[in-house]
């Protein structure tokens, strides 16, 4: 019902697959939203009962997520929004093909040269921005590193940041607090402690207070209760997921949203 219901606390999730949960190890119902709402009304001291609504989409990026939010999430008359931001959402739909070919096959151009050739500058732009990274090192915010996170973050740098302000202009019209949580990856060999991409999680937490949101540091939860990312994250036998989480992966983020709120 987009009618929220008397003595309801509504929340409403924005992301992707990691938050979806479906077909990416884990059951919608073993998802982090649907056992948020689970321990949420579990919880005695909230005194309302709560609904969690999950608008996530497998393999959408930011971009495509400020289009659920300015045009779905406020049609629920949320309390709260969890914005779930993994590291490769800045990913654009087409041009970087994020999310397993979908993106090119929804996508119908006017013109398909003028297409093949916006894809050729966007490949030519990275390629450039990659060898001045080579050339000399650069630093501050959402600088370029060899790591294909970093280097996304730092290619699609303007975007990243437009993003961010557009999340926070909008829920702030609306006067929806918002919490932005920013998923840890996960590296081959290496624990939360050695954690790499550290600076880029600072860099993104700091964006978004900027422009009015609540940060929930994962990573830092992470860190504190010696989580190790092998019991957390989604096995696969044929290929390393670096995105995805296992249940106890889920059941971790749950907890730590639920201490949080």
């Amino acid at each position: 019902s987009l009618e929220k219901p008397a003595n309801t606390f509504r929340i409403v999730v924005i992301g992707d697959s990691v938050a979806q949960g479906a077909r990416h190890g884990v059951t919608i119902e073993d998802a982090f939203p649907n056992q948020l709402e689970n321990l949420m009304n579990a919880d005695s001291r909230f005194g309302k009962k709560t609904e969690v609504i999950n608008l996530s989409r497998s393999g959408y990026s930011t971009s495509q997520q400020l289009v659920l939010l300015e045009n779905e999430a406020f049609t629920y008359g949320p309390d709260l929004i969890i914005w779930s931001y993994v590291l490769n959402d800045p990913a654009h739909p087409v041009y970087n093909n994020p999310n397993a070919e979908l993106g090119r096959y929804h996508h119908h151009p006017t013109s398909y040269v003028i297409f093949y050739l916006k894809l050729a500058w966007s490949y030519l732009r990275e390629g450039f921005i990659f060898g001045t990274r080579l050339l000399f090192q650069t630093g501050g915010t959402l600088a370029c590193q060899a790591d294909y996170h970093s280097f996304l973050h730092c290619s699609q740098k303007n975007e990243v940041i437009k993003n961010i302000q557009s999340i926070g202009g909008l829920v702030q019209r609306n006067q929806i607090p918002t919490v932005f949580m920013v998923h840890p990856i996960f590296e081959e060999s290496l624990s939360f402690q050695d954690y790499s991409l550290a600076g880029l999680h600072h860099d993104l937490n700091e964006l978004s207070t900027t422009v009015g949101l609540r940060t929930a540091n994962l990573l830092a939860y992470y860190q504190t209760n010696n989580i190790e990312p092998e019991d957390i994250r989604r096995q696969r036998s044929d290929w390393f997921d670096p995105w995805h989480q296992n249940v106890l992966g889920h059941q971790t983020i749950t907890a730590f949203l639920h201490e949080y709120l």
